[in-house]
């Protein structure tokens, strides 16, 4: 990616540059690097995957429970299960069921 990157880069006319780095850090991003392409990856690309990765879990955190509670289902748990518990998980997926899925309830 990063060559790709320095393509365009080379067809726009732009330059490959670090900004400065200050002795103190207060308002800039003084990571560690030997090459330019390590700085960029440290201070540019890792933060925004992990902030992309957190992005993805925050609208599942809510169903978590709910999603964990379904291995009850799986054959391993089944007798230890009463299923009387899975009613809460049953009712969030009902919609989702076919008629015939219900019925069997």
């Amino acid at each position: 990616m990063y060559a790709q990157v320095k393509e365009i880069a080379a067809k726009l006319d732009i330059k490959e540059e670090i900004p400065r780095v200050c002795r103190l850090q207060t308002a800039r991003n003084n990571v560690p690097y030997s090459t330019e392409e390590e700085y960029y990856r440290r201070a540019v690309y890792v933060p925004y995957l992990d902030d992309f990765c957190n992005s993805l879990k925050k609208p599942f955190e809510s169903h978590k429970e709910t999603v964990a509670s379904l291995q009850h289902i799986l054959p391993e748990f089944c007798t230890k299960t009463d299923f009387y518990s899975l009613e809460a998980d049953f009712n969030f997926y009902e919609e989702d069921l076919s008629q015939k899925e219900i019925c069997a309830k």
